[in-house]
């Protein structure tokens, strides 16, 4: 046995095992194969093993879900609405069971149906084909067509209908009840959406290549106006978009050069030989010789590229730390930086050791939890004259120092 099946097997077996159950398969079936078993109070069943490992029970007789108990409470509920089950015996809860009604429908039903609160008869509630069929008529005829089926063929299969126009066209009756009759009408038919595509290649001075339709989802190779050749999805084109991802700036060799171009622009120069995509980062040297590796879209975005330049370098973030706990009169812990996120070590000028924040740190915060503020001064004694404390050299000023 393969070792996978073997830990299944032995898993299920335990799993059985603790709700007090014997396996009575000799060997592994499947996951989803039944497996014989016998409960604690005897009864054999064959679950799947999935479901065990699932949460459900080993035995169906124990929660009431035998098929025995299934079949009384389906016979309980057709007799409760009044009907009369014909079925000689039990054929599963999710099988049609002929059914008589109270007004004498013979008729079939799921019980898993009729147990959710379902009724049992069709004509009674409006739903036999006759009923069916009279109503889709009617809509037909609101919407200005007329119904060619002579029979109702069922709720998801399509009708022959020929709307005002004199199209025919096989809707479904869902359709029909919710939306409109024609799709030649509604300029959603494959002759339509191929006349619709070419009209708006057409308006934004374009010219089609491709000359076969092959569906909205489809891409088709257009030459725009300054005589580039792409291919558009046809949804895309039909909902508003361009045709060509050169004039708009989303094709990549256009993108590669509008980002050396600003790079250049920016004092720097880009090392990566090839274009990467917008969200990768590319590898540049800044006029200081500081190497980066940002992403063009950040840099479209930000208007600079080098962390070192700008203070974001892991290095200058650690300096500038440092610099702010000594003029603080403390000391760091910590042998390496962590992140401006994350808690660093420090010993304040009291010498307690506690953590602090870089970024707190560098917004103006304290360095110390157990330095506490002077507690409150009685009611009516002088005020002592207060010092302001003096904020935190801002980054440019300790980088200009």
């Amino acid at each position: 046995m393969h070792p996978k099946s073997l830990r299944a097997w032995n898993k299920f077996q335990a799993n059985v095992a603790a709700q007090g159950g014997t396996v009575l398969e000799p060997q592994w079936l499947g996951a989803n194969a039944g497996h014989r078993i016998r409960c604690p109070e005897g009864h054999e069943h064959t679950p799947m093993p999935s479901n065990i490992a699932r949460g459900t029970g080993i035995c169906l007789t124990c929660a009431g879900q035998s098929p025995a108990e299934a079949h009384r409470a389906f016979l309980a509920r057709v007799e409760e609405l009044g009907g009369r089950v014909l079925e000689p015996k039990w054929l599963g809860s999710s099988v049609r069971h002929k059914i008589v009604c109270a007004k004498g429908h013979h008729v079939t039903a799921h019980p898993n149906f009729v147990q959710q609160g379902g009724g049992i008869c069709g004509p009674c509630a409006g739903r036999d084909p006759a009923t069916l069929l009279l109503a889709l008529r009617s809509r037909v005829e609101e919407l200005g067509g007329v119904l060619l089926e002579s029979t109702w063929l069922g709720s998801t299969v399509g009708h022959r209908v020929r709307c005002s126009q004199g199209h025919e066209r096989t809707p479904r009756p869902g359709d029909v009840r919710v939306g409109g009759l024609c799709g030649i009408c509604a300029g959603n038919d494959t002759t339509a959406a191929w006349a619709g595509f070419q009209a708006r290649v057409a308006e934004l001075g374009g010219h089609l290549l491709d000359t076969n339709w092959r569906g909205v989802g489809q891409r088709y190779e257009v030459r725009c106006p300054q005589g580039h050749v792409t291919r558009p999805l046809a949804c895309l084109v039909r909902a508003g978009g361009g045709i060509c991802r050169i004039c708009s700036g989303r094709d990549g060799q256009a993108a590669w050069e509008a980002f050396r171009a600003l790079v250049k622009e920016l004092a720097g120069e880009v090392l990566e030989p090839r274009w990467m995509g917008s969200t990768s980062g590319h590898r540049v040297r800044c006029a200081a010789g500081h190497e980066s590796t940002p992403t063009p879209s950040n840099v479209q975005r930000r208007r600079s590229f080098c962390p070192a330049c700008t203070g974001q370098d892991s290095a200058t973030a650690w300096a500038y730390f440092c610099a702010q706990i000594e003029e603080r009169d403390g000391e760091v812990l910590e042998e390496e930086w962590l992140g401006n996120g994350v808690r660093h070590r420090i010993r304040c000028a009291e010498g307690h050791e506690t953590t602090a924040h870089p970024g707190n740190v560098r917004q103006g915060g304290g360095i110390c939890a157990f330095v506490r503020a002077p507690p409150p001064r009685p009611p009516g004694s002088p005020s002592a004259p207060r010092s302001k404390p003096s904020a935190p050299p801002s980054w440019r000023a300790w980088r200009q120092s």
